[in-house]
């Protein structure tokens, strides 16, 4: 597996912090300052124990009441308040780190979903390499990582830490100016020699995430709707349980065979801490038997110690923050990735009313990035406003990577596609696609209202209410799916899952009617070329017929409740995609694809009685239906 080289710690940190202050500064801000105070505060707590130590014994000799007395409970107070402002500090610190964590996380996601919806085209999101580095840039929120929350609020504690080890350095000069100069360099030579184990594991978690997808991928099927008919009927359920629990324990194999090839700094960083402790505490013990530091300062140095040792701990809580850091420059270079992979989308040409005239496909050649075999190679067609063409082919010649070419998901490699004499490159996307509507064969079943899932067709209507309705009526009525959704619990209201209240699923034939309705919907808005990919897949033999014959004939006619004045869609140029040819004759012209490129062209009855390729499908489907018609 090949991955980009993890980004050193000190890039991923600077970028990390910068991250976190750009997100809430005034947060961020307050972060800083709870943790500053709250790190200041323990080596307060120091000072003012030693010094109730000193004052203890002038107080018990001269008895309650004293000034002696009064002095020690001033300093006892002192040590009450320090103690207990830090216990309070502490939460407010937590809280305020976790509620910039969450707020990161949320801009984290928000740059994630930019990165990979902001592009025009789809090529970013079919290509193996770019989807991995998707999940290296959402690690932050894997199940065995830390969440942004507990990264933001390490950092804090962090902070707090270094805080509190710096003032405790000043406690301990006092008694040996090279104490926390030792003491500090063996926690700083732990971090270091620790970093690179550290970097080893990120850098196995980053070179084995597609183990983590296809984890995720068998995960998810387990609790998948769609999925869970087929997992129980084929007995499925072990299977999966142990494919992901294979590509977990892989992945988790791969980690932890960095950090066993690295226990060398692990042993080096307990001699370290070992060492510098055991010659700090040496100094101390010769120092108190030689009466060279009395009981005061000997409570301030022990406590001192301490603190610094906690350093360490501090240090060490950069493992959480790495692994925040480690996502950031894959983050950040997503946005680059997904548009190199995509098109530059700067045509201004307004395309309202196209095509008036024709699209013309001339000499397209296209190939998916990452595959050197051509889908379509020199394909050439004319498909002539306010007509119905259908393309026909064998499956995998070409005939949806043509729709992708025609809505612009993709751009050619070579040749054009030229729209009333327009390259389509020269069109304002958005205003093009507004003038096509499409049902794709795998089209999305939205967990929404039956009303959203038609009036998506069309959502710049969706503000105005009640005209958006009435368009959505039509079109379920043209389709027969009216009577469908006013059926259901909610009617228009019901969303289409049943994993919601009060919810219901569809069967495929319905959920087709709806997509159906929803394209339609589009339509009727003012978009004129009109393309079905396989859009009678999950119907039975009479609705395809009637869905073959409303759509070949350019879905022309009255509206369903009798106003001439309701015609959906005249003049709309209607392109079918599909591989069934049993209603395709109504049509007026058929492509045939084959090879990537258009090798006849013509009517039904042309193209029978050339008996070419069409003649040879037509009849091979038509001999099967007769076979299965007598055996029926």
């Amino acid at each position: 597996m090949s991955h980009e080289t993890t980004a050193s710690f000190a890039t991923a940190f600077r970028l990390l912090v910068g991250f976190v202050a750009r997100t809430s500064p005034p947060r961020f801000a307050g972060l800083l300052a709870l943790a500053t105070v709250e790190g200041l505060l323990s080596p307060l707590v120091m000072a003012a124990t030693g010094l109730a130590v000193a004052r203890a014994p002038a107080a018990f000799d001269a008895g309650v009441g004293s000034a002696q007395a009064y002095d020690l409970a001033l300093a006892i107070l002192l040590v009450g308040v320090a103690f207990g402002a830090g216990q309070l500090l502490a939460p407010i610190r937590v809280a305020v780190s976790t509620g910039l964590g969450s707020m990161v996380a949320q801009r984290i996601r928000q740059c994630l979903l930019d990165a990979t919806l902001s592009p025009p085209g789809i090529a970013h999101l079919e290509d193996a390499e770019t989807a991995n580095e998707i999940q290296r840039a959402g690690e932050y929120e894997w199940a065995d990582l830390a969440p942004l929350t507990r990264i933001v609020t390490e950092f804090g504690s962090m902070v707090s830490k270094v805080v509190t080890a710096a003032g405790a350095a000043v406690l301990l000069a006092g008694f040996a100016w090279w104490a926390p100069v030792l003491l500090v360099a063996g926690a700083l030579a732990s971090h270091v020699w620790m970093a690179g184990n550290e970097h080893a594991a990120i850098e196995k978690h980053e070179e084995y995430a597609p183990l983590v997808r296809r984890a995720n991928y068998f995960a998810n099927l387990s609790h998948d709707p769609p999925a869970a008919k087929e997992v129980r009927l084929f007995g499925l359920v072990d299977l999966l349980s142990s494919e992901t629990r294979h590509y977990r324990t892989e992945f988790g194999r791969q980690v932890w065979r960095a950090r066993r090839a690295k226990l060398r700094p692990v042993l080096a960083t307990i001699a370290s801490i070992a060492v510098a402790t055991g010659i700090v505490l040496g100094a101390l013990a010769s120092a108190a038997v030689e009466g060279r530091i009395d009981a005061a300062g000997l409570t301030v140095v022990v406590q001192a110690i301490y603190a610094i040792e906690l350093l360490g701990s501090g240090l060490f809580a950069t493992w959480w923050v790495r692994q925040g850091a480690a996502a950031l420059p894959h983050l950040r270079a997503l946005p680059a990735r997904t548009s190199a992979l995509s098109f530059a989308a700067v045509g201004t040409v307004a395309a309202t009313g196209m095509p008036r005239a024709h699209i013309r496909l001339a000499d397209v050649r296209f190939h998916y990035p990452g595959h050197d075999r051509p889908v379509l190679d020199g394909l050439s067609l004319e498909i002539r406003a306010g007509e119905s063409l259908a393309i026909v082919g064998e499956n995998g010649e070409g005939k949806t990577t043509l729709l992708k070419l025609l809505t612009r998901l993709y751009d050619p490699d070579e040749g054009a596609i030229l729209v009333d004499g327009h390259d389509l490159r020269d069109l304002d996307l958005a205003s093009w696609r507004s003038q096509v509507a499409v049902i794709f064969q795998d089209f999305v079943r939205y967990e929404l209202s039956a009303r959203a899932n038609i009036g998506f067709g069309r959502v710049a209507a969706l503000d105005d209410a009640e005209a958006a309705a009435r368009a959505a009526r039509r079109a379920a009525d043209r389709v027969g799916a009216h009577d469908l959704i006013t059926g259901l619990p909610a009617g228009w209201d019901t969303v289409l899952a049943r994993q919601y209240r009060g919810g219901i699923d569809l069967s495929g034939g319905q959920w087709q009617r709806i997509a159906l309705a929803r394209a339609l919907r589009a339509a009727e808005g003012g978009a004129r070329l009109l393309v079905l990919d396989e859009p009678t897949a999950a119907l039975d033999v009479r609705a395809e017929a009637e869905l073959f014959d409303f759509a070949l004939r350019g879905f022309q006619g009255v509206g369903p409740l009798g106003d001439p004045s309701l015609d959906l869609t005249t003049g709309v140029t209607t392109l079918l995609i599909t591989h069934r040819l049993s209603s395709v004759r109504r049509a007026d012209r058929i492509a045939v694809v084959g090879g990537g490129r258009v090798v006849e062209v013509g009517t039904h009855d042309e193209l029978l009685a050339a008996g070419g390729v069409y003649a040879g499908m037509f009849r091979l489907q038509a001999q099967r239906f007769e076979t299965g018609a007598s055996h029926g």
